[in-house]
């Protein structure tokens, strides 16, 4: 281990592991004891909250201690190219990045099955529409297997409403058929369901990491997803008529609520936990775990090239087609990892009747009954679009 990397990496973070203890207790009491008229609703229990927050804060410490942060080199190349890349797009409007029209892609579906269950998978391919300006000579988006498309599909054999659900940052294999609750909103609330592997995830890993410190991958990356996705919806009108939501978690909450702005075909949106910058969000983390060197790190994200080139995919800079009533945001109160205000960031600006919390943190949303029940209540407003009222209790 080199010695430059055990002073400005491994002894801080191992000074952050002996005080994340004391700083959960520490913010812990804080939440409990917020004003009730505070934006952020205090939690129910300083015990509870602790916990949460250390839960959360052990995750973003594991982090730092192992992601590879980039040399000084590999940092300059990548801000060097964001701000080529934002002087070439300056001119356009950020909704000029982003057709407004998808083609219906070429599927191909294989059917899957694992533990018992089975589903189809949707793969395609569809040259990602992107400016010259984003594409890099050695990025991903140069490797041909990286930009196949992915979805797993759970449909039943008569008209259903469909839900697309968005996975979160290190998902995209078959157990999100079980961790984003898959399983359950097709078979106990009876909706067709869509699974799609965002770039760089699940069976489309490389070296690349998205969320990571090269600004041009995360924001080619986000594009595509968001094109992938709107490819998927159309594909699903080719197949039926029937009302079409997208609900996201975290990265993917992030995902939807950029989708969703730019695409106006879907009934309900659901963002839970998400954010509204990605370099944003690694930037906080950065300042608050990374040392001297993650501080300089995060004011380079936060720099003007940067923030020019983010606008092309800052949901804050969309309207959704879809109706406030059916804009739903979920934030957790003690969530340390996207944290309650980036929610409060974008129901700003989307206005949504109301942000709808649970007591808990970001790992938390795993095992929070509140924010499923949240997320349930607000799919099952596509059955009010169904003009034949199908039982969502009756799985085929």
């Amino acid at each position: 281990m080199r010695i430059d990397h055990l002073r400005t990496r491994f002894l801080p973070g191992l000074l952050a592991l002996a005080l994340l203890g004391a700083k959960s207790t520490l913010e812990g009491v804080r939440a409990a004891y917020r004003r009730p008229a505070f934006p952020i609703p205090p939690s129910s229990s300083a015990a509870r909250a602790a916990g949460e927050i250390a839960v959360d804060e052990f995750l973003l410490v594991t982090q730092a201690f192992t992601h590879s942060v980039p040399s000084d080199e590999e940092l300059r190349r990548s801000l060097e190219e964001a701000e080529v890349a934002a002087a070439e797009l300056a001119h356009l409007a950020p909704g000029d990045l982003h057709p407004r029209a998808v083609p219906c892609p070429e599927v191909t579906v294989t059917g899957r099955e694992r533990l018992g269950h089975r589903w189809d998978l949707l793969t395609f391919r569809v040259p990602p529409h992107l400016p010259g300006a984003l594409v890099q000579d050695d990025g991903w988006i140069s490797d041909p297997a990286l930009t196949v498309a992915h979805a797993r599909v759970m449909r039943h054999a008569n008209p259903r409403p469909w839900v697309i659900v968005v996975h979160g940052a290190k998902q995209g294999g078959d157990f999100d058929l079980w961790i984003l609750r898959a399983r359950h909103l097709h078979e106990r609330l009876g909706f067709n369901v869509v699974l799609p592997v965002l770039p760089l995830h699940g069976p489309r890993q490389s070296h690349a990491e998205v969320p990571g410190f090269d600004v041009m991958t995360n924001v080619s990356s986000a594009m595509v997803a968001v094109q992938e996705i709107r490819l998927i919806r159309r594909w699903i009108a080719e197949q039926s008529s029937e009302p079409v939501g997208i609900v996201g978690v975290s990265l993917g909450g992030y995902l939807t609520a950029l989708t969703a702005g730019v695409e106006p075909n879907f009934d309900v949106v659901v963002a839970a936990i998400p954010f509204a910058s990605m370099h944003g969000v690694i930037a906080g983390h950065l300042e608050s775990w990374g040392g001297a060197q993650g501080r300089r790190l995060a004011s380079l994200l936060r720099s003007d090239p940067v923030i020019e080139l983010e606008r092309f995919i800052d949901p804050r800079r969309f309207e959704p087609a879809v109706p406030p009533q059916r804009r739903h945001v979920i934030a957790g109160s003690v969530d340390r990892v996207t944290t309650p205000r980036a929610a409060l960031e974008l129901a700003e600006h989307w206005r949504p009747l109301e942000v709808e919390w649970y007591d808990g943190g970001h790992v938390g949303h795993g095992w929070s009954k509140i924010l499923r029940g949240y997320v349930d209540s607000a799919l099952l407003q596509l059955y009010e679009d169904d003009v034949r009222q199908l039982d969502p209790q009756s799985a085929s």
